[in-house]
């Protein structure tokens, strides 16, 4: 079709040129006519051409705002893909943020049961040992009561004896029964105290374990709230 217009196109061309030429004043008139018709025959053949380029502009158009249409979709996905990632991201920040303030409670927990826990088995050790002493002490004066047994204070009250022996002798049993008597107290409260310490060691230990297990979070927890997340 354009080659059909080019050469319409070169006729009316070479029809014009040739008419700058004098010309018989006989066939003015028929060349007038020809050179008419031939641009009425270039404007014909080119018409169709017009109307195709036309077509093929407003395809071309159409293409492009469709191909525009769908790359501001896919933008807008990945926005939003981008913003759900972010939420995530931050719930994940959240999760751990309180994960580290619970670990950080429990070990100063730990810590302070520790102490306590160091602080009972000291006393511990030091009421035994200290049991251990005041049971030998009461074990010495019970043996000297015994050996003197056959002296004993009523003895020499009814034997009627004054002298200053029979006075020293009481006093000493006196003293052994005042001092065997506040070994005794001393040795019940000695073991009073160990019997607390030691039932207020089992509660910490008791609760020290939880606070042990609490410590250490599971695998699968820790994947769960710390999964991997990529950035677009």
């Amino acid at each position: 079709m354009r080659e059909k217009a080019n050469f319409a196109l070169s006729r009316v061309t070479r029809s014009a040129n040739s008419g700058s030429q004098p010309l018989p004043e006989r066939s003015a008139p028929r060349k007038l006519t020809t050179l008419c018709a031939s641009v009425f025959f270039a404007g014909a053949l080119l018409l169709p051409f017009t109307g195709n380029a036309a077509e093929d502009n407003k395809s071309q158009l159409k293409d492009i705002q469709q191909s525009i249409a769908e790359k501001e979709k896919a933008v807008k996905l990945q926005q939003q893909q981008r913003s759900s990632l972010q939420n995530q991201l931050k719930l994940q920040e959240k999760t751990i943020a309180q994960a580290s303030r619970s670990l950080r409670d429990t070990q100063g927990t730990l810590d302070i049961l520790g102490k306590d826990i160091s602080g009972l088995n000291t006393s511990i050790a030091k009421l035994q040992k200290q049991q251990s002493t005041q049971q030998e002490i009461l074990a010495k004066q019970l043996d000297a009561a015994f050996r003197q047994g056959q002296h004993s204070a009523l003895q020499l009250v009814l034997s009627g004896e004054e002298t200053q022996r029979s006075e020293r002798m009481l006093a000493y049993f006196g003293y052994l029964n005042e001092a065997r008597q506040q070994s005794i107290e001393q040795l019940k409260q000695t073991r009073k105290q160990l019997a607390e310490q030691k039932s207020s060691l089992v509660p910490n230990r008791v609760s020290r374990n939880p606070c042990l297990a609490s410590n250490k979070p599971s695998s699968k927890s820790w994947n769960r709230h710390a999964s991997p997340v990529k950035k677009p």
